[in-house]
């Protein structure tokens, strides 16, 4: 709408449908890792098409896509979304412990409860004479949030001001390490 006003009076002019607006893409995603399982979740706003980069070589334009990792490590996966006026794009790292399955899994058993834990979890692992041990908490993208001194048969840990998700806790010794999952309600 147009409104033109001078001495001799006023005039307006309207148009309907006269500019087209559209959404600027944002992109954005989350991620659930199971061992070498993971699982995207798509959560950008705007996008008329996907173009994901796992970071392994491997792609796909799937919305949600579900990817296995042939190795543990570090991955920097990337999104990029757009439509017909521009784009976006966002990475996030992606962690895969290495697996607990091996030989020193069967060594060292841990259990972990209640699982899923709200405030406080507890971790068991019989002691049986084993030499100093760390507990390690990450987040789902590998980042360490505690590390302990494990030196009792169980050790409970705070999770206070965490966020909901999954965490892994790690137990390692000199006989090896042992991973397992979290989720924090």
């Amino acid at each position: 709408m147009l409104t033109v006003t001078n001495s001799l009076g006023s005039h307006t002019l309207e148009q309907l449908d006269f500019v087209e607006a559209h959404l600027t893409p944002e992109a954005n995603f989350s991620f659930l890792v199971d061992e070498k399982t993971v699982y995207f979740s798509n959560s950008s706003i705007g996008g008329t098409y996907y173009n994901w980069d796992f970071g392994d070589g491997n792609t796909s334009q799937a919305v949600n896509p579900v990817h296995e990792y042939t190795s543990a490590g570090t991955y920097d996966v990337a999104l990029t979304t757009g439509n017909l006026n521009c784009g976006s794009a966002i990475a996030y790292q992606v962690y895969l412990e290495p697996s607990a399955t091996g030989e020193v899994g069967q060594t060292m058993q841990m259990l972990i409860y209640p699982n899923p834990a709200k405030e406080f979890f507890t971790v068991y692992l019989p002691r049986n004479g084993r030499p100093a041990t760390k507990l390690r908490l990450l987040d789902s993208m590998g980042r360490t949030c505690q590390v302990l001194d494990f030196q009792e048969d169980s050790m409970e840990v705070e999770m206070l001001g965490y966020s909901p998700g999954v965490y892994f806790i790690e137990i390692s010794s000199n006989e090896g390490t042992v991973i397992s999952k979290l989720v924090k309600l």
